[in-house]
């Protein structure tokens, strides 16, 4: 799966993502449920990995924007569970700085 989102939606979806593992960590404590909270655990790692790609995205967008380059960020594998499965976010802004 490919997720193309406009750099200013970015640091949306950041705080989005990561607002949600803030409010999932209470919830994972407080489940008694063996089952859901080992999916509450598995959901808590692909988000944080999602977020540490929107992190190398912007990364790599600053890096371009400082350098004169296009400005555009390809995160790697997100949300994957190892069977080909995989999240490939890609930042869109085709702007040069000069």
């Amino acid at each position: 799966m490919q997720l193309s989102i406009e750099p200013n939606e970015v640091d949306l979806l950041h705080r989005i993502l990561t607002q949600y593992v803030s409010e999932l960590k209470p919830e994972i404590s407080n489940t008694e449920n063996f089952t859901w909270r080992q999916e509450m655990k598995r959901d808590e790692e692909a988000v944080k990995r999602i977020i540490t790609d929107l992190d190398k995205s912007k990364s790599v967008m600053n890096g371009a924007r400082q350098t004169g380059g296009p400005t555009s960020g390809i995160g790697g594998r997100s949300a994957g569970t190892g069977d080909g499965d995989e999240t490939v976010i890609v930042i869109v802004e085709e702007t040069f700085i000069e």
